[in-house]
Protein backbone atom coordinates (compact mmCIF):
# COMPACT_ATOMS: atom_id res chain seq x y z
CA UNK A 1 0.00 0.00 0.00
CA UNK A 2 1.62 3.44 -1.29
CA UNK A 3 -0.39 7.04 -0.66
CA UNK A 4 1.88 9.55 -2.56
CA UNK A 5 1.30 13.53 -2.25
CA UNK A 6 0.66 14.77 -5.44
CA UNK A 7 -0.28 18.21 -6.60
CA UNK A 8 -3.87 18.86 -5.82
CA UNK A 9 -4.42 15.26 -5.15
CA UNK A 10 -3.55 12.07 -3.19
CA UNK A 11 -1.99 9.31 -4.67
CA UNK A 12 -3.02 5.89 -3.82
CA UNK A 13 -1.30 2.76 -4.71
CA UNK A 14 -2.58 -0.93 -4.28
CA UNK A 15 -4.54 0.00 -1.39
CA UNK A 16 -6.41 -3.00 -0.02
CA UNK A 17 -8.71 -3.11 2.88
CA UNK A 18 -10.72 -6.26 4.65
CA UNK A 19 -14.02 -5.94 6.40
CA UNK A 20 -15.07 -9.68 7.68
CA UNK A 21 -14.85 -11.49 4.92
CA UNK A 22 -15.21 -8.19 2.49
CA UNK A 23 -12.42 -6.94 0.36
CA UNK A 24 -12.01 -3.54 -0.73
CA UNK A 25 -9.28 -2.87 -3.43
CA UNK A 26 -8.07 0.69 -4.56
CA UNK A 27 -5.71 2.23 -6.84
CA UNK A 28 -5.61 5.49 -8.67
CA UNK A 29 -5.49 9.10 -7.71
CA UNK A 30 -8.27 11.36 -5.04
CA UNK A 31 -8.11 15.16 -5.94
CA UNK A 32 -8.33 17.36 -3.52
CA UNK A 33 -11.57 18.43 -1.48
CA UNK A 34 -14.15 20.14 -2.19
CA UNK A 35 -13.75 19.82 -5.95
CA UNK A 36 -11.62 15.86 -5.98
CA UNK A 37 -10.84 17.79 -9.90
CA UNK A 38 -8.66 14.77 -10.83
CA UNK A 39 -9.92 12.37 -9.30
CA UNK A 40 -9.14 8.66 -11.32
CA UNK A 41 -9.62 5.70 -9.53
CA UNK A 42 -10.00 2.50 -10.35
CA UNK A 43 -11.97 0.18 -7.34
CA UNK A 44 -12.57 -3.86 -6.35
CA UNK A 45 -15.03 -4.94 -3.84
CA UNK A 46 -16.34 -8.28 -3.29
CA UNK A 47 -17.62 -10.73 -0.27
CA UNK A 48 -18.74 -13.76 -0.09
CA UNK A 49 -22.34 -12.72 1.61
CA UNK A 50 -24.25 -9.15 0.63
CA UNK A 51 -26.92 -10.18 3.15
CA UNK A 52 -24.39 -9.46 5.72
CA UNK A 53 -24.59 -5.51 4.88
CA UNK A 54 -27.92 -5.35 5.72
CA UNK A 55 -27.78 -3.44 8.65
CA UNK A 56 -25.89 -0.79 6.67
CA UNK A 57 -27.65 -0.37 3.43
CA UNK A 58 -31.00 -0.62 5.70
CA UNK A 59 -33.33 -3.37 3.09
CA UNK A 60 -32.96 -6.79 2.92
CA UNK A 61 -30.43 -8.10 0.79
CA UNK A 62 -30.07 -11.99 -0.59
CA UNK A 63 -27.65 -14.11 0.88
CA UNK A 64 -25.44 -14.46 -2.25
CA UNK A 65 -22.10 -13.83 -3.25
CA UNK A 66 -21.30 -10.51 -4.43
CA UNK A 67 -18.91 -7.84 -6.50
CA UNK A 68 -18.25 -4.41 -7.41
CA UNK A 69 -15.44 -3.37 -9.84
CA UNK A 70 -14.81 -0.63 -12.26
CA UNK A 71 -13.38 3.20 -12.84
CA UNK A 72 -14.41 6.82 -12.35
CA UNK A 73 -12.71 9.87 -12.68
CA UNK A 74 -13.92 13.12 -11.29
CA UNK A 75 -14.94 15.24 -14.96
CA UNK A 76 -16.79 18.85 -15.34
CA UNK A 77 -19.27 19.07 -13.49
CA UNK A 78 -19.74 15.01 -13.76
CA UNK A 79 -17.89 11.52 -12.38
CA UNK A 80 -17.46 9.56 -15.52
CA UNK A 81 -17.97 5.94 -14.69
CA UNK A 82 -16.06 3.78 -17.02
CA UNK A 83 -16.87 -0.12 -16.93
CA UNK A 84 -18.13 0.13 -13.99
CA UNK A 85 -19.93 -3.27 -12.96
CA UNK A 86 -21.70 -5.33 -10.70
CA UNK A 87 -22.89 -8.70 -9.74
CA UNK A 88 -24.97 -10.59 -7.29
CA UNK A 89 -24.66 -14.25 -7.59
CA UNK A 90 -25.49 -14.92 -11.40
CA UNK A 91 -26.68 -11.46 -11.71
CA UNK A 92 -24.78 -8.69 -13.42
CA UNK A 93 -24.94 -4.97 -13.87
CA UNK A 94 -23.21 -2.76 -16.29
CA UNK A 95 -23.29 1.32 -16.31
CA UNK A 96 -20.86 3.54 -18.07
CA UNK A 97 -21.09 7.22 -19.11
CA UNK A 98 -21.38 10.36 -16.95
CA UNK A 99 -23.12 10.59 -13.33
CA UNK A 100 -24.11 14.54 -13.24
CA UNK A 101 -23.12 16.47 -9.79
CA UNK A 102 -25.36 19.32 -10.34
CA UNK A 103 -28.75 19.54 -8.95
CA UNK A 104 -31.34 16.91 -9.57
CA UNK A 105 -28.41 14.73 -11.65
CA UNK A 106 -29.36 17.20 -14.22
CA UNK A 107 -26.73 16.10 -17.57
CA UNK A 108 -26.38 12.20 -16.29
CA UNK A 109 -26.29 9.97 -19.42
CA UNK A 110 -25.89 6.70 -18.73
CA UNK A 111 -25.78 3.20 -20.69
CA UNK A 112 -27.33 0.16 -18.41
CA UNK A 113 -26.75 -3.06 -19.34
CA UNK A 114 -28.23 -6.14 -16.84
CA UNK A 115 -29.26 -9.83 -17.01
CA UNK A 116 -29.28 -13.13 -14.67
CA UNK A 117 -31.45 -15.96 -13.78
CA UNK A 118 -32.93 -13.81 -11.47
CA UNK A 119 -34.63 -10.50 -11.04
CA UNK A 120 -36.00 -11.05 -7.66
CA UNK A 121 -32.38 -10.75 -6.78
CA UNK A 122 -31.83 -7.08 -8.56
CA UNK A 123 -34.91 -5.62 -7.51
CA UNK A 124 -34.76 -6.18 -3.24
CA UNK A 125 -32.33 -3.38 -3.76
CA UNK A 126 -34.82 -1.16 -4.69
CA UNK A 127 -36.96 -2.71 -2.19
CA UNK A 128 -39.21 -4.09 -4.71
CA UNK A 129 -40.68 -7.52 -3.60
CA UNK A 130 -43.63 -8.34 -6.64
CA UNK A 131 -40.99 -9.02 -9.45
CA UNK A 132 -41.01 -12.82 -9.84
CA UNK A 133 -37.90 -14.80 -9.55
CA UNK A 134 -37.20 -15.29 -13.24
CA UNK A 135 -34.69 -14.41 -15.90
CA UNK A 136 -33.99 -11.22 -17.24
CA UNK A 137 -32.39 -8.54 -19.71
CA UNK A 138 -31.96 -4.67 -19.23
CA UNK A 139 -30.51 -2.27 -21.94
CA UNK A 140 -30.67 0.83 -22.75
CA UNK A 141 -29.41 4.47 -22.94
CA UNK A 142 -30.93 7.36 -19.80
CA UNK A 143 -30.35 11.07 -19.44
CA UNK A 144 -31.20 13.34 -16.83
CA UNK A 145 -33.03 16.85 -18.54
CA UNK A 146 -34.91 19.38 -16.23
CA UNK A 147 -38.04 18.00 -15.33
CA UNK A 148 -37.39 14.44 -16.37
CA UNK A 149 -36.28 11.26 -18.36
CA UNK A 150 -34.96 10.73 -22.06
CA UNK A 151 -35.38 6.88 -22.39
CA UNK A 152 -32.85 5.66 -25.53
CA UNK A 153 -34.16 2.41 -27.33
CA UNK A 154 -34.71 0.62 -24.07
CA UNK A 155 -35.65 -2.89 -23.98
CA UNK A 156 -36.13 -5.55 -20.80
CA UNK A 157 -37.15 -9.09 -20.87
CA UNK A 158 -38.74 -10.88 -17.73
CA UNK A 159 -39.08 -14.50 -18.44
CA UNK A 160 -40.85 -14.64 -21.65
CA UNK A 161 -42.41 -10.59 -21.06
CA UNK A 162 -40.29 -8.21 -23.43
CA UNK A 163 -40.71 -4.35 -23.75
CA UNK A 164 -39.18 -1.74 -24.97
CA UNK A 165 -39.51 2.01 -24.80
CA UNK A 166 -38.36 5.05 -26.49
CA UNK A 167 -39.24 8.57 -25.54
CA UNK A 168 -39.69 10.72 -22.56
CA UNK A 169 -40.57 10.36 -18.84
CA UNK A 170 -41.83 13.69 -17.52
CA UNK A 171 -41.21 13.86 -13.61
CA UNK A 172 -43.99 16.52 -12.52
CA UNK A 173 -46.99 15.14 -10.70
CA UNK A 174 -48.84 11.94 -12.58
CA UNK A 175 -46.13 11.90 -15.42
CA UNK A 176 -47.46 15.03 -17.41
CA UNK A 177 -45.67 15.63 -20.66
CA UNK A 178 -44.81 12.25 -20.52
CA UNK A 179 -44.19 10.55 -24.33
CA UNK A 180 -43.21 7.43 -25.24
CA UNK A 181 -43.39 4.81 -27.65
CA UNK A 182 -44.01 1.16 -25.97
CA UNK A 183 -43.40 -2.18 -26.71
CA UNK A 184 -45.17 -5.36 -24.78
CA UNK A 185 -45.04 -8.91 -25.84
CA UNK A 186 -45.21 -11.89 -24.25
CA UNK A 187 -46.53 -15.83 -25.31
CA UNK A 188 -48.11 -15.66 -22.39
CA UNK A 189 -50.76 -12.93 -21.50
CA UNK A 190 -51.46 -14.39 -18.25
CA UNK A 191 -47.74 -14.37 -17.19
CA UNK A 192 -47.69 -10.66 -18.18
CA UNK A 193 -50.97 -9.96 -16.39
CA UNK A 194 -49.89 -11.73 -13.02
CA UNK A 195 -46.89 -9.48 -13.00
CA UNK A 196 -49.10 -6.54 -13.61
CA UNK A 197 -51.52 -7.66 -10.57
CA UNK A 198 -54.12 -8.91 -13.11
CA UNK A 199 -54.61 -12.83 -12.22
CA UNK A 200 -56.47 -15.18 -13.84
CA UNK A 201 -56.39 -14.30 -17.69
CA UNK A 202 -56.12 -16.63 -20.56
CA UNK A 203 -52.65 -17.86 -21.99
CA UNK A 204 -52.89 -16.44 -25.21
CA UNK A 205 -49.76 -14.33 -26.69
CA UNK A 206 -50.00 -10.76 -27.17
CA UNK A 207 -47.79 -8.00 -28.75
CA UNK A 208 -49.31 -4.22 -28.23
CA UNK A 209 -47.90 -1.21 -29.38
CA UNK A 210 -48.50 2.29 -29.04
CA UNK A 211 -47.58 6.00 -28.59
CA UNK A 212 -48.35 6.78 -25.19
CA UNK A 213 -49.12 10.80 -24.14
CA UNK A 214 -49.62 11.61 -20.89
CA UNK A 215 -51.55 15.08 -20.96
CA UNK A 216 -53.42 16.86 -17.89
CA UNK A 217 -56.71 15.39 -19.09
CA UNK A 218 -55.38 11.78 -19.48
CA UNK A 219 -53.56 9.36 -21.66
CA UNK A 220 -53.45 10.01 -25.23
CA UNK A 221 -53.24 6.70 -27.71
CA UNK A 222 -51.88 6.90 -31.06
CA UNK A 223 -51.24 4.02 -33.40
CA UNK A 224 -52.47 1.60 -30.47
CA UNK A 225 -51.96 -1.88 -32.19
CA UNK A 226 -52.97 -5.40 -29.87
CA UNK A 227 -52.59 -8.81 -30.95
CA UNK A 228 -54.12 -11.34 -28.58
CA UNK A 229 -54.47 -14.69 -29.61
CA UNK A 230 -55.80 -14.21 -33.19
CA UNK A 231 -57.62 -10.74 -32.50
CA UNK A 232 -56.35 -7.39 -33.77
CA UNK A 233 -57.03 -4.13 -32.56
CA UNK A 234 -56.76 -0.59 -33.09
CA UNK A 235 -57.56 2.77 -31.53
CA UNK A 236 -56.55 5.93 -31.73
CA UNK A 237 -57.51 8.89 -29.11
CA UNK A 238 -57.74 10.28 -25.32
CA UNK A 239 -58.93 7.77 -22.11
CA UNK A 240 -59.46 10.40 -19.29
CA UNK A 241 -58.07 9.43 -15.87
CA UNK A 242 -59.85 7.05 -13.59
CA UNK A 243 -62.15 7.82 -12.15
CA UNK A 244 -63.62 10.79 -14.13
CA UNK A 245 -63.72 9.43 -17.84
CA UNK A 246 -66.13 12.04 -19.29
CA UNK A 247 -64.24 13.01 -21.59
CA UNK A 248 -62.82 9.75 -23.27
CA UNK A 249 -62.83 9.04 -26.48
CA UNK A 250 -61.46 6.59 -28.83
CA UNK A 251 -61.93 5.44 -32.24
CA UNK A 252 -61.26 1.68 -32.41
CA UNK A 253 -61.18 -1.06 -34.75
CA UNK A 254 -61.30 -5.08 -34.16
CA UNK A 255 -60.98 -8.12 -36.82
CA UNK A 256 -60.49 -11.73 -36.17
CA UNK A 257 -61.07 -15.25 -37.70
CA UNK A 258 -63.02 -16.35 -35.04
CA UNK A 259 -65.65 -14.54 -32.66
CA UNK A 260 -65.18 -17.41 -30.35
CA UNK A 261 -61.86 -16.17 -29.55
CA UNK A 262 -63.39 -13.65 -27.42
CA UNK A 263 -65.24 -16.08 -25.12
CA UNK A 264 -62.28 -15.58 -22.44
CA UNK A 265 -62.52 -12.17 -22.46
CA UNK A 266 -66.24 -10.72 -22.30
CA UNK A 267 -69.16 -11.97 -19.81
CA UNK A 268 -70.85 -14.12 -22.74
CA UNK A 269 -70.31 -18.08 -24.04
CA UNK A 270 -71.46 -19.65 -26.77
CA UNK A 271 -69.64 -16.85 -28.97
CA UNK A 272 -69.50 -18.45 -33.17
CA UNK A 273 -66.46 -19.35 -34.78
CA UNK A 274 -66.58 -17.26 -37.32
CA UNK A 275 -65.36 -14.20 -38.78
CA UNK A 276 -66.29 -10.83 -37.42
CA UNK A 277 -64.91 -7.35 -37.45
CA UNK A 278 -65.65 -4.37 -35.39
CA UNK A 279 -65.03 -0.51 -35.70
CA UNK A 280 -66.73 3.28 -34.88
CA UNK A 281 -66.16 5.50 -32.34
CA UNK A 282 -66.87 5.27 -28.45
CA UNK A 283 -67.15 8.12 -26.18
CA UNK A 284 -68.05 8.85 -22.20
CA UNK A 285 -70.18 12.29 -21.52
CA UNK A 286 -72.50 12.88 -19.18
CA UNK A 287 -72.04 9.82 -17.02
CA UNK A 288 -73.24 7.35 -20.21
CA UNK A 289 -71.75 6.27 -23.47
CA UNK A 290 -71.77 7.64 -26.77
CA UNK A 291 -72.02 5.43 -29.86
CA UNK A 292 -70.89 6.89 -33.44
CA UNK A 293 -70.90 5.60 -36.83
CA UNK A 294 -70.12 1.84 -34.43
CA UNK A 295 -70.91 -0.43 -37.03
CA UNK A 296 -70.02 -5.06 -36.57
CA UNK A 297 -70.08 -7.47 -38.56
CA UNK A 298 -70.40 -11.06 -38.32
CA UNK A 299 -70.67 -13.81 -40.59
CA UNK A 300 -71.80 -11.60 -43.23
CA UNK A 301 -74.67 -9.73 -41.46
CA UNK A 302 -74.22 -6.25 -40.65
CA UNK A 303 -75.23 -4.36 -37.27
CA UNK A 304 -74.64 -0.70 -37.11
CA UNK A 305 -75.34 1.04 -34.27
CA UNK A 306 -75.59 5.10 -33.19
CA UNK A 307 -76.75 6.98 -30.08
CA UNK A 308 -76.47 6.36 -26.17
CA UNK A 309 -76.21 4.18 -23.70
CA UNK A 310 -76.91 4.70 -20.17
CA UNK A 311 -75.31 2.78 -17.45
CA UNK A 312 -77.83 2.00 -15.46
CA UNK A 313 -79.01 -1.44 -14.75
CA UNK A 314 -81.95 -1.17 -16.93
CA UNK A 315 -80.33 0.91 -19.42
CA UNK A 316 -83.18 4.08 -18.71
CA UNK A 317 -82.47 6.75 -20.73
CA UNK A 318 -80.51 4.96 -23.21
CA UNK A 319 -81.32 6.15 -27.30
CA UNK A 320 -79.98 3.98 -30.01
CA UNK A 321 -80.75 3.87 -33.65
CA UNK A 322 -80.18 0.43 -35.12
CA UNK A 323 -79.65 -0.62 -38.73
CA UNK A 324 -79.27 -4.74 -39.19
CA UNK A 325 -78.99 -6.53 -42.50
CA UNK A 326 -77.49 -9.92 -43.71
CA UNK A 327 -78.79 -13.46 -44.28
CA UNK A 328 -78.96 -14.27 -40.41
CA UNK A 329 -80.33 -11.83 -38.53
CA UNK A 330 -81.18 -14.30 -35.30
CA UNK A 331 -77.39 -14.97 -34.80
CA UNK A 332 -76.23 -11.15 -35.17
CA UNK A 333 -79.54 -10.17 -32.88
CA UNK A 334 -78.42 -11.78 -29.43
CA UNK A 335 -75.08 -10.18 -30.09
CA UNK A 336 -77.23 -6.66 -30.73
CA UNK A 337 -77.57 -7.14 -26.55
CA UNK A 338 -81.69 -7.17 -27.07
CA UNK A 339 -81.77 -4.11 -29.33
CA UNK A 340 -82.12 -6.22 -32.27
CA UNK A 341 -84.82 -8.77 -33.70
CA UNK A 342 -84.04 -11.67 -32.42
CA UNK A 343 -85.80 -13.71 -34.77
CA UNK A 344 -86.19 -11.66 -37.70
CA UNK A 345 -86.50 -13.46 -40.86
CA UNK A 346 -86.47 -10.46 -43.71
CA UNK A 347 -83.11 -9.86 -45.13
CA UNK A 348 -82.76 -6.33 -44.13
CA UNK A 349 -84.34 -4.75 -41.01
CA UNK A 350 -83.81 -1.38 -38.96
CA UNK A 351 -85.25 -0.49 -35.74
CA UNK A 352 -84.64 1.97 -32.63
CA UNK A 353 -84.92 1.50 -29.21
CA UNK A 354 -85.15 4.86 -27.01
CA UNK A 355 -86.42 4.49 -23.08
CA UNK A 356 -87.04 8.04 -21.33
CA UNK A 357 -86.15 9.12 -17.98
Amino acid sequence: MRLIRLEKALGVEDIKLEVGRISIALDGRVGDPPEYDGTALSFLGRGPNLARLRDLVGIDLPAEPFEVRGHLAQGERAIELEAVSASIGRNTVQISGQLSTEAEYVGTDLIVRAEGPDASQVAKLADISSVPAEDFSVEGRVQVLEGGYRIDTATASLGSLDLAADGFVSTPQRLVGSDLQIRIADADLSHAATIAGIPGLPHDPIDVTTRLRIEEAGYRLEDFAANVADIEIHADGLIRTPPELDGTELRVTARGPRLSSLNPYVDQTGLPPAPFSFSGTLRAADEAYVLDQVVAELEGNRAALSGIVQPADDLEGTDLAIEISGPDLGSLGELAAGFANRRSSSPRSSARRKTAV
